[in-house]
């Protein structure tokens, strides 16, 4: 049970979508928001309640005006599992599978500035079975020749500088 006061007035409890504020003299009571909605202040003299939220959203706010319930994200990262030869996209994070055998990854053919691509060696199989990265039109760390990865286990990006394709 929630409840506000003012001086002099009588305790109320507050119901679901009810609103209870103080004018300075007594308290008041107005059925206004919906059930599961945040109380907050408008600015203007008399509260309000936002809009209710769904199961899993989180109270956000932009630092003026109502505040809001949002779904969060994951980052915007997505995993993808690769066990063939694949071409690459900027923001790839592949969980990079060669225990059937070696394939090759290529690196996209016209990257930008700051463009980034993630492997992982998701089965440790790296060091039997090697994944190769082909730089495409591009270099790698200065070399025009393809990245050969055969230490098992090993996750590692490459991040285009606006000239090569750098390891980090």
């Amino acid at each position: 049970m929630s409840f506000f006061t003012s001086p002099g007035a009588v305790v109320a409890p507050l119901t679901a979508g009810g609103v209870a504020y103080g004018t300075g003299s007594q308290a008041k009571m107005t059925s206004a928001g919906a059930a599961g909605g945040v109380l907050y202040s408008t600015g203007a003299g008399a509260p309000s309640f936002s809009a209710a939220g769904t199961a899993g959203q989180v109270l956000t706010s932009n630092g003026a005006g109502v505040p809001t319930f949002t779904t969060l994200s994951t980052g915007g990262i997505t995993y993808v599992t690769k066990t063939a030869n694949y071409t690459a996209v900027n923001g790839d994070f592949l969980l990079c599978n060669t225990s059937a055998g070696a394939f090759t990854i290529t690196l996209p053919a016209s990257p930008v500035l700051n463009d980034q691509v993630y492997f992982q060696d998701s089965t440790g199989s790296f060091s039997t079975n090697a994944l190769t990265i082909d730089p495409g039109s591009k270099n790698i760390m200065g070399s025009s020749g393809v990245l050969v990865t055969t230490l098992a286990n090993a996750g590692f990006g490459l991040f285009y500088n606006g000239t090569q394709w750098r390891i980090w």
